[in-house]
């Protein structure tokens, strides 16, 4: 279910085979969606291998960061949404190709 356009809520199948094999039937369900959701590429970035969300509670407003693992810098910063002027990298070579030396330097 589309709840907006960055959000999406996954739900497990509704039980419908009563109270005697339900909760095996959820219990499989979820453990389905635990096993499968990981491996989804919800938009673009194929080659970006992990991506968890921080929360920083420390700043007011609280802010919220996408951290990702892997390659990939140019297609992390034409995905819409992702401010570009505020994206990092710690890879040295790959912040060379797509920005060039100088920002480079300053990694």
């Amino acid at each position: 279910e589309c709840v907006g356009p960055d959000k999406l809520r996954v739900r497990p199948p509704s039980r419908r085979d009563g109270p005697s094999g339900g909760s095996k039937t959820l219990f499989f369900s979820l453990q389905l969606l635990k096993k499968v959701l990981p491996n989804a590429a919800i938009k673009g970035v194929r080659s970006a291998r992990r991506s968890v969300i921080n929360k920083d509670d420390k700043k007011s407003p609280t802010r919220y960061e996408i951290l990702v693992e892997g390659y990939g810098l140019q297609e992390v910063m034409a995905v819409p949404g992702i401010r570009s002027s505020k994206t990092t990298s710690n890879h040295v070579i790959e912040v060379e190709k797509v920005l060039g030396i100088e920002a480079a330097r300053r990694t």
